[in-house]
């Protein structure tokens, strides 16, 4: 019980409420996008499911309450802790590009074409991925457990203010599918809060897969639909590349830090080697006197980002060296080396006397709020397994098509490639799976897991995972304090010629820190807190007593529950 102890001393028991919701569970917790998908999830629990019951609940039912985050035609990616073999496990169920795909058609293609409609979708990976787990380590009926999300999709979802502003910047894109547009919006314009959202043929398309499960999604009537319909719309995609799609069960990495073991997601995914780097490069450092909005704590970050950036993107996507390449980042050469660099970087305000550079000038780049996606859910049950999962259409609405007669919102993944390298490692190809910034996340202690986090948000999730992570392990906060404050985020430039020394503030940071970064030769941006940007997304800790603490954002319409 010792390490377990140093956390939850750590952590501190987050009895106070800042802007965040808590809840103390003894028993089990669920933590997710939704109310409503939270108690479904509980039900499982209550009724003696274990977390990956649970978990099958939460995702089929997230695609319903959240439409604009995750589905069935989307993706996955998890982190599982079974308590039998006291190991973590990640599945990795990624989209995947069409084994037809002609490269170049697909790169003359407009923008819109690539980034929305059938032919920026991949083929969906999510309920494979979810499956598969549920074969593993399930235990409850596989239709049991489909049915709550398919009754939720028949009885409908009364609209939230929250989930209403995410609809709010499709709409237009929405109205260039009918089939969406009927969906989702009324009469081609806005639902208002308070109307019920009712998806009749996304209930049918849910009780189909509880009944033949995942058989009749890649290789049996539904995925013909799908390929029909995208196919029809210039699309590659072939039922080929549905029945041969399979989720991979991977190793997750892992770093030590503090007194206990860090895990996150492996390549092809660049958020969790972003955070285990960077992680670990900052814990070279002593930071007495240093606080969460220190300037010289932001500029200590953004110097080991600035190292760490570079060589994620060189390195990691899908290729088969990129594990090896991975763990060769992860060693402690290299994390030393960034950590000497970024020191070197800082050294400027280590010492008073030392001039200050001038703020570098030079334009933004353009932000798009939409790759804020994807959403978290956390799990813990009764004999103690545990669920970390990220899901994604990786923008909001994904393509924002649904195919006919099957309330399956598609995915836009193939957006996700690098179009203007070919020797990019996460160059366009067919059959390929593009990289992700998603980074799941689960600490162990000596005893099992004490902590697990998961971010929406696209290229803030690893950035604030890392925030998170210093604020409750370096600076002693509780979860909902850490989750409470205005967070930051250096942009990872996109190509050669970028600037990547881009600071982006969000509300209700100290109102000097803007000018002190500016001052250190950071060229910041202002941005409201409306999870839009900085998204918000689930944790649970372990604490002190035994008690499970769990922390939902209400940057989102998340929700956390349990006893």
């Amino acid at each position: 019980m010792k390490c377990l102890t140093y956390f939850a001393s750590l952590l501190l028991t987050a009895a106070v409420c800042l802007g965040q919701q808590t809840v103390s569970t003894q028993r089990y917790l669920v933590a997710s996008g939704h109310e409503s998908v939270t108690q479904a999830g509980l039900e499982v629990l209550e009724a003696g499911g274990n977390a990956m019951d649970a978990a099958v609940t939460v995702a089929m039912s997230l695609g319903v309450a959240e439409p604009y985050g995750s589905g069935l035609g989307g993706k996955l990616v998890m982190l599982y802790y079974d308590a039998a073999t006291q190991r973590v496990y990640c599945v990795e169920a990624l989209c995947a590009s069409p084994r037809e795909l002609d490269v170049e058609r697909f790169r003359a293609l407009e923008r819109d074409s690539r980034v929305r409609g059938y032919q920026s979708a991949g083929v969906p990976g999510m309920l494979a991925g979810l499956h598969a787990s549920y074969e593993r380590w399930g235990s409850k009926p596989w239709a049991e457990l489909v049915e709550p999300a398919a009754r939720l999709a028949e009885e409908g979802v009364p609209l939230s203010a929250g989930a209403r502003e995410m609809f709010q910047p499709k709409v237009a894109h929405l109205n260039d599918d009918a089939h969406a547009a009927t969906q989702y919006l009324i009469e081609g314009g806005l639902p208002e809060v308070g109307d019920i959202l009712k998806q009749p043929d996304l209930a049918a398309t849910l009780r189909e897969i509880g009944r033949d499960g995942v058989e009749t999604f890649y290789r049996g009537r539904l995925a013909e639909r799908i390929v029909s319909a995208a196919r029809a719309n210039g699309s590659a995609l072939t039922l080929e590349d549905f029945q041969s799609y399979r989720p991979r069960m991977v190793e997750p990495l892992s770093i030590q830090y503090k007194h206990g073991t860090v895990y996150s997601s492996p390549p092809p995914l660049t958020g969790g080697v972003t955070v285990l780097m960077a992680l670990k490069a900052l814990d070279e450092y002593n930071w007495t006197g240093y606080t969460v909005h220190d300037p010289r704590t932001l500029h200590r970050v953004g110097s080991v980002l600035r190292e760490v950036y570079p060589q994620v993107t060189r390195d990691i996507g899908d290729h088969p060296d990129a594990s090896s390449r991975a763990l060769a980042l992860l060693k402690p050469d290299n994390i030393n080396a960034i950590y000497r660099r970024s020191l070197e970087a800082s050294a400027v305000i280590e010492s008073p006397k030392t001039p200050q550079p001038a703020a570098t000038t030079g334009r933004a780049a353009p932000i798009q709020w939409d790759e804020a996606s994807t959403t978290h859910f956390v799990i813990k049950d009764e004999k103690g397994n545990w669920v970390s999962a990220t899901l994604s259409l990786s923008n909001h609405f994904g393509a924002c098509v649904v195919v006919p007669g099957t309330g399956l919102l598609l995915n836009n993944s193939m957006s996700n490639f690098s179009l203007l390298s070919v020797d990019s490692v996460n160059a366009l190809a067919a059959g390929k799976r593009p990289r992700s910034t998603v980074a799941p996340i689960m600490m162990l202690g000596e005893d099992g897991p004490v902590f697990a986090l998961g971010i929406p948000g696209g290229q803030r999730i690893p950035t604030t995972s890392i925030q998170l992570m210093l604020a409750m392990y370096e600076f002693g906060l509780g979860p909902a304090e850490a989750f409470d404050l205005s967070r930051y985020h250096l942009r990872r430039p996109r190509r050669s010629g970028e600037p990547d020394n881009l600071m982006d503030l969000e509300a209700g940071a100290p109102h000097e820190l803007a000018e002190a970064l500016s001052q250190l030769g950071w060229t910041v941006s202002n941005h409201s807190r409306d999870g839009k940007y900085f998204g918000g997304g689930n944790a649970a800790v372990v604490q002190i007593d035994g008690s499970t603490t769990g922390v939902s954002d209400l940057r989102r319409t998340n929700y956390t529950d349990g006893k």
